[in-house]
C-alpha cells in the first residue's frame, strides 16, 4: 500500500509540472499533502503528528487557494493532453501492479506504545484542557469572522455605481 502511495505522490509532482492553472495546482498540492501525510502517519504508527501537520498545510493552502481563486477567477480552466495522457498511463500502471494481501493487514491500535499514550493523554485531568482550548479557537474564528468587513478587505471586488 506504501508503495501505490509512493507512485502516487510521483505522479503528482510529474502532473504539478505540466499545470499553469493556478486552481489545478493547489488540487494537486492539497492532494500531496494528504498522501504524505499518510504515508507519515504509517511510518511512525500514529497519526496524531501526521495530522497537526495536515491541518497547518490545508489552513496554508486554503489561505493561497482563496487568494489564487480570487485573482485567476475569469481564467479558463482547461485540461491538456499531454495530462489526460499522464493520468491514463498512471492508471494502467496502478492496474499492473501486485498487491501483496499481507500488506494490507491492519495492526491493532491497543497493543502499542503510542496509543497507550494518546489514550492517556485525552484521559479527564487533560481533556478539560483540550476542550477549553478547542472552544476558545472556536471563538475566536467566530468573533474574527464577525469583525472582517468584507468589502473593506485588500481582495474586494471593484463595484462601480
Amino acid at each position: 500500500m506504501s508503495t501505490t502511495i509512493i507512485m502516487m505522490i510521483m505522479m503528482l509532482s510529474i502532473m504539478f509540472l505540466f499545470t499553469s492553472h493556478p486552481l489545478s495546482m493547489t488540487i494537486i498540492l492539497i492532494t500531496q499533502t494528504l498522501l504524505i501525510s499518510l504515508i507519515t502517519g504509517m511510518i511512525m504508527s500514529t497519526f496524531l503528528m501526521s495530522y497537526i501537520i495536515l491541518i497547518i498545510m490545508i489552513s496554508g493552502m486554503l489561505v493561497l487557494f482563496i487568494y489564487m481563486a480570487s485573482i485567476a477567477s475569469n481564467e479558463k480552466f482547461k485540461i491538456t493532453l499531454s495530462l489526460s495522457l499522464l493520468m491514463i498511463m498512471f492508471m494502467l500502471m496502478m492496474l499492473m501492479i501486485d498487491i501483496d494481501p499481507l500488506e494490507l493487514t491492519i495492526k491493532t491500535f491497543y497493543d502499542s506504545k503510542e496509543s497507550f499514550m494518546l489514550i492517556k493523554m485525552f484521559n479527564y485531568p487533560v481533556s478539560v484542557m483540550i476542550v477549553s482550548m478547542v472552544m476558545f479557537l472556536f471563538l475566536t474564528m467566530i468573533s474574527v469572522s464577525n469583525i472582517i468587513n468584507v468589502s473593506m478587505g485588500p481582495l474586494r471586488t471593484k463595484i462601480y455605481e
